[in-house]
């Protein structure tokens, strides 16, 4: 950083000495040297950023994660999210196809269905777990439950009552 900082000196330098000479082309020789100036301050910032970047999109990716989990049983859209983490809502979505190749809504929908199965295990009804994990109504939850996992909520818990059963079964024998 020392040698980048020298160099920006020697620019402001040479368009100063430039300006006390006023020898012919003096003006464009200031303005090279500003140009001169930009330039390396913008591969500076831009290779400083590129080294953040991927920490700090690393540190809004389990922000926004967490995010998600403390709201599932609210409404939660693309651009609130965004708007929240002041980031575009390009941002968010590239950040859940590139880390784990679905898209956001495709990632709430999965959290608020895994969060539905624990709750289907403790006998909730069906229609509080629809609230309580965020889908609006249970028909949303009904509908998104049987295309993720083939069958209905009702038909999932009396699976996982007959798996509870033969476990216990087989622990007896």
């Amino acid at each position: 950083d020392t040698a980048v900082f020298h160099t920006w000196f020697s620019y402001f330098y040479e368009a100063k000495a430039a300006e006390q000479r006023h020898s012919p082309g003096w003006e464009a020789e200031i303005c090279a040297q500003a140009i001169l100036l930009l330039v390396s301050l913008f591969r500076f910032i831009a290779n400083r950023s590129d080294s953040i970047a991927g920490a700090e999109k690393q540190d809004l990716f389990d922000k926004v994660l967490t995010y998600i989990e403390e709201h599932l049983s609210d409404k939660i859209t693309l651009g609130m999210v965004a708007h929240d983490f002041f980031v575009s809502s390009r941002s968010i979505s590239q950040l859940f196809q590139t880390r784990l190749n679905v898209s956001f809504y495709r990632y709430i929908i999965q959290r608020r269905l895994i969060a539905a199965k624990v709750l289907i295990q403790r006998n909730i009804p069906f229609e509080k777990i629809a609230i309580e994990v965020g889908f609006p109504d249970y028909s949303n939850f009904y509908r998104a439950f049987k295309k993720e996992y083939g069958s209905s909520p009702t038909k999932y818990k009396k699976l996982q009552a007959e798996k509870q059963k033969n476990r216990s079964c087989g622990l007896e024998q």
